[in-house]
């Protein structure tokens, strides 16, 4: 028997822009389509406009009429892309009494990023990885009452499956 789904989610994905990628829907089945059709690399270059991410997400739901709103700002990197400072992104979420729960995704060090090489084809190279868990902790501070999430190394499959089921802060 399906259950009767009342929350929305969407998804928005940033890397040197952020956009939506799902808006707002109670389909839960297509947010995860999309999910499973995403691919790292795949949006444009190697930087992170955290700020520009978390901002876009805080609008869409800015108008929402809901008991509770929440962003779960997943990166892999720091914020060195964009127009908007992540921490003032996170100010704006209070403001608007968004709760960000914020998951750093990866490893410290080098980690393989999917490129091109000249013939188009799909390579891995190696690239620095740091993972600004500082201001990750920052913005969950200002938003959603001190969440701790430490960085994740496994897939986040497992994760995302789960999204549709938080319903109060935890701690990780």
């Amino acid at each position: 028997m399906t259950s009767v789904r009342t929350t929305r989610i969407g998804l928005v994905l940033f890397a040197s822009q952020a956009f939506i990628a799902t808006p707002l829907t109670l389909d839960h089945d297509f947010l995860h389509e999309n999910l499973d059709r995403l691919e790292i690399g795949a949006i444009n270059e190697n930087s992170t406009a955290i700020g520009d991410g978390l901002g876009t997400a805080v609008n869409r739901l800015r108008d929402l009429k809901a008991k509770s709103k929440i962003v779960i700002l997943m990166t892999d990197g720091q914020n060195n892309a964009g127009k908007l400072q992540p921490l003032l992104a996170a100010e704006a979420a209070a403001a608007l009494q968004v709760k960000v729960y914020t998951v750093g995704i990866g490893m410290r060090g080098q980690a393989p990023m999917p490129a091109r090489d000249m013939f188009g084809r799909k390579v891995y190279q190696m690239v620095p990885v740091d993972i600004d868990e500082d201001t990750l902790q920052q913005i969950a501070d200002k938003t959603a009452e001190n969440i701790i999430v430490r960085t994740m190394r496994r897939s986040s499959g497992r994760f995302t499956r789960r999204l549709t089921s938080w319903r109060r802060p935890r701690r990780v």
